[in-house]
């Protein structure tokens, strides 16, 4: 069999099945047998050779096999099972909590170093600044005699942080995450305390920008759209156009949605009332409001 479109293939444990992921849905699709078949049999979710069965419609990623009629796989914040016998899924919801205990406590002071500030283009030449349970709370002429720790920052320059408005520091990482992750950490050291990712694999990103925010991972404050967008990958049939926009929402990030799966063209998504930017990821606002 040829799947030139699926990310990821699973045989069933029996063979007679295949379960597939294709612009991050789902889908099953019978196996021929050695004998039946004259030659490659090519199969994706629209105009394959084979019968195919869309499982999911909202995203559905990482899937596999329970047993050998059982087909298993996730989306989001839910897991998800389809029995093929009953052609029926169930689904489960998955809840997990991080406490973001990642302020620090305690007070450091640097001083004496130059400190560019965000007042007007002020410069202040020698001053000093102090963070408390890690909130800035005086920059110029400050009282260090209480602070827990005093930087000797003389002959150094302190800038407010650098936000990065197209970055990506996130690789694909498929599913596991790794404690330390040196491209997250990197921009820190630049001075990098926000970034916007443009264009990011929901399924690395998200999660990781979880992690950062509970201070299990180091990296700055992140933003993103979410996947990418791109040009010529949709069906031209106008009643699946409206998927992306009604269906395939789920989740929102700070002001812009982000998508399950990437299948839609950009003409289309202007057509249907979601716009994509200059790199063809979701910027704006989609038709559900």
């Amino acid at each position: 069999m040829i799947l030139p479109f699926a990310d990821e293939i699973v045989i069933s444990p029996d063979g007679r099945h295949a379960v597939f992921n294709e612009g991050d849905n789902v889908y099953l699709v019978p196996t021929p047998s050695v004998a039946a078949a004259s030659g490659a049999i090519r199969i994706n979710k629209k105009q394959g050779q084979l019968p195919v069965r869309q499982l999911s419609t909202a995203g559905g990623i990482f899937p596999n096999w329970r047993d050998a009629g059982t087909v298993e796989f996730g989306s989001g914040a839910s897991y998800f099972t389809h029995s093929i016998a009953t052609e029926t899924t169930d689904t489960f919801d998955i809840e997990m909590e991080i406490p973001r205990n990642v302020l620090p406590e305690g007070t450091i002071a640097i001083s004496g170093a130059r400190i560019i500030t965000l007042e007007n283009g002020e410069v202040i030449e020698q001053g000093s600044l102090v963070a408390t349970n890690g909130r800035i709370t005086c920059v110029g002429t400050c009282d260090t005699s209480s602070a827990d720790q005093v930087i000797d920052a003389t002959g150094k320059t302190i800038i407010p942080g650098f936000v990065d408005m197209h970055s990506h520091f996130f690789r694909e990482y498929r599913g596991i995450i790794p404690k330390k992750a040196f491209e997250t950490a990197v921009p820190l050291a630049y001075g990098v305390t926000t970034n916007l990712d443009n264009s990011q694999w929901s399924q690395d990103i998200f999660p990781a920008i979880q992690m950062i925010e509970a201070g299990t991972l180091i990296g700055p404050r992140t933003f993103t759209t979410g996947d990418p967008l791109y040009r010529g990958c949709c069906s031209p049939k106008r009643s699946e156009q409206y998927e992306i926009t009604e269906e395939n929402i789920t989740g929102f990030s700070p002001g812009v949605p982000y998508l399950s799966s990437s299948t839609c063209s950009h003409d289309e998504s202007k057509d249907n009332g979601s716009r994509i930017s200059r790199e063809t990821v979701v910027d704006g606002y989609v038709r559900r409001g």
